[in-house]
C-alpha cells in the first residue's frame, strides 16, 4: 500500500511540475517580448528627441552666426567707405580680416571680378564662372539685397565656407565676406547620425544603427568598417517595423522606425533578448522542485511514522492471538483509530476467555449428569452426533462471515487513516505557502521602496540635464554678445580714425574693449566644451538610472507572478483538504458500520466455534463410556 501510495503521489506532483514550469516558461517569454518592445520603442524615442534637439540648436546657432557675419560685412563696407586707402595696402586688409575675425575679405567690382582680396590669388576671380558666386550678382543691379549664403563647398578650393556679401558704399560693386564656421563646423560633426547614435547605448550587446532609406546605404552602425555598405547584404532590415532577422551572421530580435531620410532601427541578440527568461524559469524551476522534494518526503514519513509501522506493530499482535495466545495485551498509540483498534481486539480475546471458562464449566455439568443414567446417555450420544454435523457447518459458515468482515474492516480502517493524514498535510502545505507569499510580500514591498528612490534620483538628473542645457544657452547668447561687442569696439576704432587725433585715446579704449570681446568669446567656448561633456555625463548617468529602474521593475512584476501561482496553488491544496476531509468523514461512517458487522460475525464465529468443540468433546466422551 505505502509503494502504490508513493508512486501516485509522485506522478501527481511530477505532472503538476511540468504543468508548472511550462506556464512559466511561456509567461516569461511573454514578459521577455512585451519588456523589450517597451524598452526599444522608448530607446527609439530617445533618439528622436536627441535629433530633433540637435536640428534646433542647429538652426538657432546658424540664425545667430548668419547675424554676427553679416554685421561683419557692413562693418566692412563701412571701413572702405570711411578710409578708401585701405584698397592700395594689402597688409592693412588681411590685418582687418583679423579684427573682422573673419577668414576671407573680397572687393568685387560692377563687372563681377575681384579687385581687391585678403588672399592674393583670388584677385581677378570671375564671380560669374560659378553658381555660388554668380548668385552675389544680384546685388550690383539691386544694392538694397544683402545676401546671406548657407554654409557650402568652396567652389575653388573645396572647404565648407559661409559667404555673406552687401553692396559697396564707395563705388558700385559689392564686398564679399567668407567665414568658416568652426563652431557650426564642430556642432554639425557632433550631430551625424553616426555620432550621435554612437552615444547610446542598447542592452549589453544589442547595438543602434541607420540606414539612408533611397539607397539602403549604412549610415550608423557600431561596426565602423560597414558604413557605407548596402545594409541588404549584411540583413539590416530597413523597413519601418519589428521581427526577427539575423544580421551579420546573429539572429536576434530588431525594432525600426523612419526619421527624415534615415531608417534607424535597435538590435538585440537572441541569447540576451531572453536571458531573463531563461533565467526565472531556472530559479522557479529550483524552488518548485525543492518544495515538491519535501513534501513527499514529509507524506512519506508521515505515512511510516503513522501508518506502517502501527499496522505492522497491530499484525504482529493479532498473529500472537491467532496463535493460541489469549494473554496478549494489544497496545498501540501511533494515532486515534490504532488505539480505538487495539481497544477492540483486547474486548475480543478477553470475550474469548470468558467464552472458554463458560465452555469449561458447561463440559464439567454435563459430564456429570450423563453418568446418571445409560438411556440419557445413549439420548446424548445420538444427539450429539447429529449436533456435530451441524456444528461444523454452522461453525465453517461463521468462519467465512468472519473472515469477511475483517477483511473490510481492516480495509476501510487504512483507507481512513491514510485520509486523515492527508488531509493533514494538505493543511500543512498551505499554511507553508501561506508563509513564503507573505516573505516574498516583504521583499517586493522592499524593492517598491528603492524603486521610489530611483525615481527620485532620475528627476535629480534630469533637473541637472536642464540645467546644463539652459548654461549651454545663456553660453551661446554670451558668445554672441561678446561677437558684438567686438564689431562695436571695431565700429568705435573706425569712428575713432575719423576723428583723427582727438579720437586717439578712444580708440585704444576701443581696442582694449575688443580683445576683452575676444576673450570672452574664447572663455565662452571652453566652457561650452565642459558643459557638453557635462551633458554627456548626465545622460550617461540618466541612462543608467533608467536601466536599473528596468531591472527593479522585472524583479518586482516577477515576484508578482511568483506570489499568483502560490496563491493558485494554495488555493488548490485548501480545496483538496476540504474534498479529503468531506471523503473521511464518510469513511468513518463506513468504518463504524463495519465494525459492527465485524463484531457480529466475530460473536457468531466463537460461538459456532464454542458450541462445534463443546459438542466434539461430549461426543468423544459419550463413545468412551
Amino acid at each position: 500500500m505505502k509503494k502504490m501510495f508513493t508512486k501516485r503521489l509522485l506522478s501527481y506532483m511530477a505532472i503538476a511540475f511540468l504543468i508548472t514550469i511550462g506556464f512559466i516558461f511561456v509567461l516569461q517569454t511573454f514578459m521577455a517580448q512585451n519588456t523589450n518592445t517597451k524598452s526599444a520603442v522608448e530607446k527609439l524615442a530617445q533618439i528622436r528627441e536627441k535629433l530633433q534637439s540637435n536640428e534646433a540648436e542647429i538652426e538657432k546657432l546658424v540664425n545667430s552666426l548668419s547675424e554676427n557675419n553679416l554685421a561683419k560685412t557692413r562693418a566692412f563696407a563701412d571701413i572702405l567707405a570711411a578710409d578708401k586707402t585701405v584698397l592700395n595696402d594689402s597688409s592693412r586688409i588681411k590685418e582687418l580680416c583679423n579684427e573682422l575675425m573673419v577668414n576671407e575679405l573680397h572687393v568685387i567690382d560692377e563687372d563681377g571680378f575681384i579687385t581687391h582680396s585678403s588672399i592674393d590669388s583670388y584677385i581677378g576671380f570671375d564671380m560669374k564662372s560659378g553658381a555660388q558666386s554668380a548668385a552675389f550678382m544680384d546685388i550690383v543691379q539691386d544694392p538694397s539685397i544683402e545676401l546671406v549664403q548657407e554654409p557650402q563647398e568652396n567652389v575653388i578650393e573645396g572647404t565648407v565656407i559661409q559667404y555673406i556679401g552687401v553692396a559697396r558704399k564707395d563705388a558700385a560693386g559689392l564686398v564679399q565676406v567668407g567665414i568658416r564656421p568652426e563652431i557650426l563646423e564642430e556642432t554639425l560633426s557632433n550631430t551625424k547620425i553616426d555620432v550621435v547614435l554612437r552615444d547610446f547605448d542598447y542592452g549589453e550587446n544589442g547595438y543602434i544603427y541607420a540606414v539612408e532609406i533611397e539607397t539602403g546605404k549604412i549610415m550608423a552602425h557600431p561596426d565602423r568598417t560597414l558604413i557605407g555598405q548596402n545594409a541588404p547584404e549584411y540583413g539590416l532590415p530597413f523597413a519601418e517595423g519589428k521581427g526577427k532577422a539575423k544580421i551579420n551572421g546573429e539572429t536576434g530580435y530588431y525594432l525600426t522606425e523612419r526619421y527624415n531620410n534615415e531608417m534607424i532601427g535597435v538590435f538585440l541578440p537572441y541569447a540576451e533578448y531572453y536571458r531573463n527568461r531563461g533565467n526565472q524559469t531556472l530559479a522557479v524551476s529550483i524552488s518548485m522542485f525543492l518544495i515538491f522534494s519535501i513534501l513527499l518526503t514529509v507524506i512519506n514519513r508521515t505515512v511510516d511514522n503513522k501508518i506502517v509501522k502501527g499496522v505492522n506493530n497491530l499484525a504482529a499482535s493479532v498473529k500472537s492471538i491467532a496463535g493460541g495466545n489469549f494473554d496478549v495485551v494489544v497496545h498501540e498509540d501511533s494515532n486515534p483509530e490504532f488505539i480505538r483498534l487495539s481497544e477492540d481486539i483486547n474486548k475480543m480475546v478477553n470475550s474469548i476467555r470468558s467464552s472458554i471458562n463458560d465452555n469449561k464449566q458447561l463440559l464439567a455439568k454435563q459430564k456429570k449428569d450423563m453418568e446418571n443414567t445409560d438411556i440419557i446417555f445413549e439420548n446424548i450420544k445420538a444427539a450429539c452426533g447429529e449436533l456435530s454435523t451441524v456444528s461444523q457447518k454452522t461453525l465453517a459458515s461463521a468462519d467465512e462471515i468472519f473472515h469477511g468482515t475483517e477483511q473490510q474492516k481492516q480495509s476501510v480502517d487504512g483507507l481512513n487513516q491514510v485520509m486523515d493524514t492527508l488531509v493533514a498535510e494538505l493543511n500543512n502545505s498551505a499554511d507553508a505557502s501561506v508563509s513564503v507569499t507573505r516573505t516574498t510580500g516583504n521583499a517586493v514591498d522592499a524593492i517598491m521602496d528603492t524603486q521610489k528612490q530611483m525615481y527620485t534620483l532620475e528627476e535629480a538628473i534630469q533637473n541637472i540635464s536642464e540645467m546644463s542645457r539652459k548654461i549651454e544657452k545663456i553660453i551661446v547668447e554670451i558668445t554672441s554678445i561678446a561677437n558684438r561687442t567686438n564689431l562695436l569696439a571695431l565700429n568705435a576704432s573706425i569712428e575713432a580714425a575719423r576723428a583723427g587725433d582727438k579720437g586717439s585715446g578712444f580708440a585704444i579704449v576701443a581696442s582694449e574693449i575688443g580683445n576683452l570681446a575676444t576673450r570672452s568669446s574664447q572663455a565662452a567656448k571652453e566652457t561650452s566644451d565642459l558643459i557638453t561633456n557635462s551633458i554627456h555625463a548626465v545622460n550617461e548617468g540618466l541612462t543608467l538610472t533608467k536601466n536599473t529602474m528596468e531591472i527593479f521593475g522585472n524583479v518586482v512584476e516577477t515576484i508578482g507572478h511568483a506570489n499568483t501561482e502560490v496563491e493558485q496553488i494554495v488555493d488548490m491544496i485548501r480545496k483538496n483538504a476540504e474534498a479529503a476531509s468531506l471523503t473521511a468523514t464518510e469513511m468513518d461512517k463506513i468504518r463504524n458500520v463495519t465494525n459492527t458487522n465485524t463484531e457480529i460475525s466475530e460473536e457468531s464465529k466463537q460461538i459456532s466455534a464454542n458450541m462445534a468443540d463443546i459438542t466434539k468433546r461430549l461426543l468423544n466422551i459419550v463413545e468412551l463410556q
